[in-house]
């Protein structure tokens, strides 16, 4: 009796079972973990649309920062969800402090003032292509005080 060889996949079908598994898994934490809703009234509408306008940098105006809350500004001002968005932040949600920049980008304008589909990809292209040229050599690792 002759002993068989071991089996061996081959490098295709490694790479379709790779391929396989990583969309179930996409597909997975999109459904369970991060979902996408549908608001199906117009009672948020005015809400929403607070939220999500570009314009709010260029119409807040100067605010008093309550007692033990703190005015919180994203890492990128012209398009970061921040205190102009959400409010003030309590100071029992601060847990630690920023103590490094290990890596700053400058996007051009429209980079991110892209909407629409396919957006995220066309910045993520962008940082790829420009990575070298862009991300500021000066600022990296940079310790914060």
């Amino acid at each position: 009796m002759m002993a068989s060889a071991p089996f061996k996949k081959s490098t295709l079908r490694e790479y379709f079972e790779s391929i396989v598994i990583a969309v179930i898994l996409a597909l997975f934490i999109r459904t369970f973990i991060v979902q996408a809703f549908k608001i199906p009234t117009g009672s948020m509408e005015s809400v929403l649309h607070e939220v999500t306008s570009f314009d709010v940098r260029e119409r807040y105006g100067p605010v008093t920062v309550p007692p033990d809350q703190y005015f919180v500004m994203g890492d990128n001002r012209d398009n970061s969800q921040d205190s102009r968005y959400w409010g003030f932040l309590p100071r029992d949600y601060i847990k630690g402090r920023a103590l490094i920049i290990y890596w700053s980008y400058e996007a051009e304008r429209g980079d991110y003032a892209d909407e629409g589909p396919g957006a995220t990809l066309r910045g993520l292209v962008s940082v790829f292509v420009h990575f070298f040229t862009r991300t500021r050599w000066d600022r990296m690792l940079h310790i914060i005080r």
